[in-house]
């Protein structure tokens, strides 16, 4: 199981990332430790052995030379030999900085780009067997640098892993060209008034977009900086396109009034100031608007709101797209300084990362939605589905069940065992389904209760027996003999036991053989399940409760299953309070399941099972049976009468009431999903008649889910039970009555 970043959004976990990186450069301005920050984080991300980040000097050399910046890894020896790279060397980085592409190699020693190359003789001297390098670019498509990750063995990376290096890569290349930028302003301080304030204001800026704030808040910090860096006779706003790029929509900056006046400014090659920056992808310079012809329609926005000068530079994402504009107003006619350009392209730059990632994040979010709704779509359809599914099984199990009771030949006998197992079969695949769907939402509950283990253990050995005779797998169980009390859903627990069981009779040979035992280990319990199976390697054990995973042999594919017991075993397990392990000594060899459970501390009587000793009793009951499915009416009306039970029938809501009236029956036998009057409406009409109170109210459905055995609660159930139903446990419920 992946520990880091499963249950993370990879885009939260590059964020984090940047953001311990972006708070470090904005503290101290300490270049190194950003770049060791973005090369340790490579090597965490890549789970590589070493790292280095390069950046690019074009103007040295011929084409321009790679620097190293930080390595991570690497003897001194090998890092002084890469210090320097030219762009025209046969080296991995140079290629790949004149591709402009990434180059990945699980293995060097067969890598064509290394072939023969001084690259390949250090790479080996080195202990280097997998290189991964991936090009740094600017937002304006210019190469910056290069970040590589290495491996001593060969080696080739997950692509969940390559998806966060390349957040991390963009997110590296944005503040290593924000770093740029800013270093150029630093070496222009005679012309920047207040150098710290405009840094201040954009690590503000950018650290509020990491915090996810709305983006008029983010890009407002913008706005702020730039009026306070350009003097205070301007002011700023941005602007953003619509979906189609048709039109311009004011974010943050001007006053309500005049954003009112230009919403929906249209972009095209017509169209005045912001409009046409965006459509040109350039800037539109007017120093003074009086003197535009292209003007004069909007001199009056002008004049009221006092502006002569009016600048509108285009926003580009690394994408390319022109997503906006930032425009500068100036009481006074302004010219275009080379400072003020370089102001501006902070803030345009700083400007389409926060919008790049507002996108991103809305992209995300409406994904999300979609996700969430195609998650509720598709558990709708597995409670359909399972409904569907286990109406035709309920009458086929309990006609096998009449059949194996009433007659006496062993061929007829011995099919009809079959068709019980394998519709048990099919029961435990419909449940698995289901409980795919609930750990994936987190929803699965648990109903707990003081139990005795050894009940709970010889409950699950019973369900299990018919899968060992099918299998012809010997099932030898040893239990203690004073009780040890826990405090767990008894189905819940029997169904981890069960899958267990299951599991080791699916994978152990024909005569072979399973041990289950139980034992206490002062405050936890300890059961386990070991057979002589065909065990599994050392690498499985490590994967084997993933969820769809099966140990791959061919003795496993005759055997068929979903894959999800073991998940459902460990989630369940977890859910108690205790663990799972598993252990075998390779094929062949066998396996060995164990499950840890507390105990419940004190001392506590053995538990009274009321229902199972009112079940001997073999009281006659009057029993109503309502389903419109005919075969599972019949069958289990003759299964109950079997058991000297007197019974009638009803196929529909208003028979099954007219029968209550006249029958007086001490146990109902619902259906839900009954035709016109369903099963609901049945049962609260029952609650409200003067005898209805006593009657033993069975709820019998292929709806399973929570929600569905909250309802049938509140209407007045005193059991849920899901089909297909087990014919000897619903006799034990009819003997028990409302004694239980």
């Amino acid at each position: 199981m992946n520990m880091r970043t499963d249950q993370e959004d990879v885009t939260e976990f590059a964020a984090r990332l940047l953001q311990a990186i972006s708070g470090a450069l904005v503290e101290d301005g300490d270049d190194e430790a950003l770049y060791r920050g973005v090369v340790d984080a490579a090597v965490a991300i890549m789970r590589s052995d070493c790292a280095s980040m390069q950046m690019l000097y074009p103007e040295r050399g011929a084409g321009g030379e790679l620097r190293a910046l930080a390595f991570h890894g690497f003897s001194e020896e090998a890092a002084q030999s890469w210090e320097w790279i030219g762009i025209d060397s046969d080296a991995v980085c140079a290629a790949v900085s004149r591709s402009g592409e990434r180059v990945l190699t699980s293995d060097v020693e067969h890598f064509a780009v290394a072939a023969g190359t001084q690259a390949l003789a250090i790479y080996l001297e080195s202990g280097i067997r997998a290189v991964q390098t991936t090009p740094l670019f600017s937002r304006r498509g210019a190469l910056l640098g290069m970040l590589s990750t290495h491996w001593r063995r060969p080696y080739e990376p997950p692509a969940r892993d390559l998806q966060l290096l390349d957040i991390l890569t963009r997110q590296a290349a944005d503040l290593i060209e924000l770093k740029r930028t800013q270093d150029a302003l630093r070496q222009r301080e005679h012309a920047v008034r207040d150098n710290e304030a405009l840094l201040a204001g954009q690590a503000e800026a950018l650290q509020a977009a990491l915090d996810d704030a709305p983006l008029a808040r983010s890009l407002g910090v913008l706005v702020r900086t730039a009026v306070a860096q350009l003097g205070s006779d301007t002011s700023a706003a941005f602007y953003l396109a619509d979906q189609d790029g048709a039109s311009l929509h004011h974010v943050v900056g001007m006053p309500d009034d005049y954003a009112r006046a230009v919403d929906g400014f249209k972009i095209g090659p017509e169209s005045l100031a912001c409009g046409l920056a965006t459509h040109r992808g350039s800037p539109v310079i007017t120093p003074d608007v009086t003197k535009e012809p292209l003007w004069q329609p909007w001199l009056w926005l002008a004049e009221r709101f006092d502006y002569r000068g009016c600048w509108s530079f285009p926003i580009r994402t690394s994408e390319g797209r022109h997503v906006g504009t930032f425009a500068v107003y100036s009481r006074h006619p302004r010219e275009l300084t080379s400072r003020d350009a370089a102001l501006v392209t902070v803030f345009t730059d700083s400007a389409a990362i926060i919008i790049s990632r507002h996108t991103e994040a809305e992209e995300r979010k409406r994904a999300e939605e979609r996700l969430r709704e195609e998650d509720r779509r598709k558990d709708e359809f597995l409670a359909i589905l399972a409904h569907e599914l286990r109406s035709p099984l309920a009458p086929i199990r309990t006609a096998a069940e009449l059949l194996r009771r009433q007659t006496d030949g062993p061929s007829v006998r011995r099919l009809a065992d079959v068709v019980v197992r394998q519709t048990g079969q099919m029961t435990r695949l419909i449940d698995d389904l289901l409980d795919v769907s609930r750990i994936s939402r987190g929803t699965i509950q648990l109903h707990a209760a003081l139990i005795d283990v050894r009940s709970v253990v010889t409950q699950a050995v019973e369900a299990s027996q018919p899968e060992f005779q099918s299998a012809d797998v010997e099932l030898s169980v040893a239990l203690p003999d004073k009780p040890i009390i826990l405090y767990a859903d008894r189905a819940r627990l029997a169904q981890v036991i069960g899958n267990l069981l299951n599991n080791a009779a699916k994978f152990t040979e024909r005569r072979g053989h399973v041990w289950l035992s139980v034992e206490r280990e002062h405050e936890q319990v300890r059961i386990r399940v070991r057979d002589d199976g065909i065990g599994m390697a050392p690498e499985d054990t490590r994967r084997i409760f993933d969820m769809f995973v099966q140990v791959d042999s061919s003795l496993e594919r005759t055997k068929g299953g979903l894959g999800v017991g073991l998940t459902l075993a460990q989630t369940l397990v977890e859910l108690h309070s205790g663990r799972i392990e598993v252990r075998s000594g390779g094929s062949r060899e066998g396996t060995e399941f164990t499950v840890y459970l507390p105990v419940m501390q004190g001392e506590a009587a053995p538990l009274a099972e009321s229902v199972a000793a009112s079940a001997q009793s073999n009281t006659r009951r009057r029993v109503l049976v309502v389903d419109d499915h005919l075969d599972s009416a019949e069958t289990l009306a003759e299964f109950l009468v079997m058991n000297n039970h007197d019974v009638r029938v009803a196929h529909n809501g208003p028979e099954a009431l007219r029968i209550v009236q006249e029958f007086a029956p001490e146990v109902v036998l619902l259906d839900i999903g009954l035709p016109g009057m369903n099963g609901y409406e049945v049962a609260e009409r029952i609650r409200e008649s003067p005898s209805g109170q006593q009657i033993l109210l069975a709820a019998i459905t292929g709806f399973g889910q929570p929600a569905d055995r909250e309802r049938t609660a509140q209407s007045g159930f005193d059991v849920h039970v899901v089909k297909p139903i087990d014919p000897d446990a619903i006799a034990q419920f009819v003997n028990a009555g409302r004694s239980s």
